[in-house]
């Protein structure tokens, strides 16, 4: 048996490249059964199993089915909601499974501070937790720089950023400008 991590009192173990949770005590929480258990954010961790995610609380629960398409990159709770996907598509649940931002995007990133970088028809933007495009779908790319308080984006002309502050306040003007700045300039934040 491996040991992989522990958090909130739970060791994910492996065991004949299965994965399961046992407490501090040595005892078994959930059998090693997934493919894979994934570090829990916000008391809820992705498990996949047979290609399928799905979600266990700390409680070794299982909260929502194990029936979202495998993506082990982005599928993790953060503001109360996850990516999904299913079929070619992706959207948001909460942590009830319940479908909050319909599956729309064709990617999707997890939220962070508010705001999630998604994807539709090849361009990136910002949406915010209700679903609201905050910065318009219009970019090469769309992500957070290190610190999260920095939106970057990339038009043709290269990288840019935003102050995320500027974009939650809704000052168009500071939007408008830093567009104007970015098709002109390539900067690179990182």
């Amino acid at each position: 048996m491996k040991e992989y991590d522990i958090k909130n009192g739970l060791i994910i173990v492996m065991l004949n490249d299965k994965w399961g949770l046992m407490n501090k005590d040595n005892e078994e929480i959930i059998p090693c059964i997934y493919d894979h258990i994934f570090k829990f954010e916000e008391g809820i961790a992705p498990v996949s199993l047979n290609g399928k995610m799905g979600f266990i609380n700390t409680k070794g629960e299982e909260i929502i089915p194990c029936k979202y398409i495998y993506n082990s990159y982005n599928t993790i709770f953060h503001d109360g909601l996850s990516p999904v996907r299913v079929d070619n598509k992706f959207g948001y649940i909460n942590k009830k499974g319940e479908e909050i931002i319909p599956l729309k995007y064709d990617m999707a990133c997890y939220f962070r501070e508010g705001l999630a970088s998604v994807n539709l028809n090849d361009k990136w933007g910002f949406i915010n937790t209700k679903g609201e495009e905050v910065v318009p779908l219009i970019y090469e790319n769309a992500l957070f720089s290190f610190d999260k308080k920095i939106l970057c984006v990339r038009t043709k002309s290269g990288w840019g950023t935003i102050n995320k502050d500027d974009i939650l306040f809704d000052k168009e003007d500071v939007l408008n400008e830093w567009i104007r700045i970015c098709i002109y300039l390539s900067w690179r934040t990182f």
